[in-house]
């Protein structure tokens, strides 16, 4: 196993390998998380919000879910009024080769709770022909927090579908960080949040991507509730491969407001990066506002830093990197470390 996989593993409270659900207690107050189909024996109330925010015919992807009946898949619960800053780890992991894995996960963070959860998609290198799908539902209840951070470590000969949905409730906060710098067959996500009144949704993503990349990673926010709003943030570089990058903001109430920026740089030839924002709105005082960028490396920039004493290739290198660089509040310093490695992948591609 490969290190940076084994560490997501050891440090998970859950685990889902290939089709199979582990889980042990790593001591966060006021959360529960269980195996889906356990949480269903011991939470029967919460059955009626599977399939209450994707719709079972959805797609291809959302019927293979619904038929596979009894699915595996993660159940997380942050009880009401509970605050866990430390993040909780979860893992999907497949290690085998011709694997269809096929989850449904249900995340509900309840009234006034604060939850962090980091999430480490990975498959084994040497893995072939392996499929990732899961629909994912979550519901941030009144006043409530969520931030999500997904980092992914998938590989060339894997497809990952995930069809994701959110509902917010009044005054809550969901933040999303979706992170990988890895080389996939297909990866195509769009979660859809559903934000209500005085509730505040924030998208991040940041994507590198290698020759053979394929990644159609955007996302739809609908701004339900007076008062709502949304930023969805997309950084991207592409170094042979190719990037969609679709983002949509509908505003539908009053007071609304949302923001979408997408910029990325392509550093080779035979990439391909496609920015598409969308601003709807039937709401008169919406404010509503777009900017993307697609580029290469500034002249400019490249000729300071090399006034500075660089060489071209160093000051390709630190331009990208800054470009990469995020820093999000709430993750471990071992997660931290992680992301800080993938952006000096960049060195090592000698750009």
């Amino acid at each position: 196993m490969k290190e940076n996989i084994k560490k997501i593993v050891d440090e998970s409270g859950i685990v889902v390998e290939n089709n199979t659900t582990h889980h042990k207690d790593v001591g966060l107050s006021g959360v529960e998380y269980l195996p889906l189909k356990a949480a269903m024996k011991k939470y029967p109330q919460y059955k009626e919000k599977l399939w209450g925010l994707v719709d079972k015919d959805k797609n291809g992807i959302t019927k293979e879910v619904f038929a596979e009946g009894d699915v595996n898949g993660i159940f997380i619960l942050a009880k009401k009024g509970s605050v866990n800053i430390v993040p909780l780890k979860t893992c999907f992991l497949i290690n085998k080769n011709d694997l269809d894995q096929k989850l449904h996960n249900l995340f509900v963070v309840e009234e006034g709770a604060e939850l962090h959860i980091v999430t480490g998609c990975a498959v084994e290198s040497t893995s072939k022909k392996n499929f990732h799908k899961a629909v994912t539902e979550m519901y941030v209840e009144k006043g409530a927090k969520l931030t999500y951070t997904m980092i992914h470590d998938w590989n060339k000969d894997t497809e990952v579908l995930p069809v994701t949905a959110i509902k917010q409730e009044e005054d809550s906060l969901y933040m999303s960080n979706y992170i990988t710098f890895e080389a996939v067959k297909n990866m195509k996500s769009c979660p859809t949040v559903y934000v209500g009144k005085n509730a505040t949704c924030y998208m991040n993503s940041v994507i590198f991507a290698p020759k053979g990349a394929f990644y159609d990673v955007g996302s739809k926010v609908i701004l339900e509730g007076d008062g709502a709003s949304a930023d969805i943030i997309s950084r991207n570089v592409t170094a042979g491969g190719s990037i969609i990058m679709p983002a949509i903001i509908d505003a539908r109430a009053k007071k609304n407001r949302g923001h979408i920026e997408c910029s990325a740089l392509m550093l080779e030839e035979n990439s391909m990066l496609d920015a598409s924002p969308q601003l709807k709105t039937v709401a008169p005082d919406a404010e509503l506002t777009h900017e993307a960028a697609i580029g290469k490396i500034s002249q400019d920039e490249l000729n300071y830093l090399m006034s500075r004493g660089l060489t071209e290739e160093d000051a390709k290198n630190i331009i990208i990197r800054g470009f990469l660089n995020i820093e999000i509040d709430g993750l471990p310093e071992s997660i931290s470390q992680q992301i800080k490695k993938a952006t000096e992948l960049v060195d090592e591609r000698g750009f």
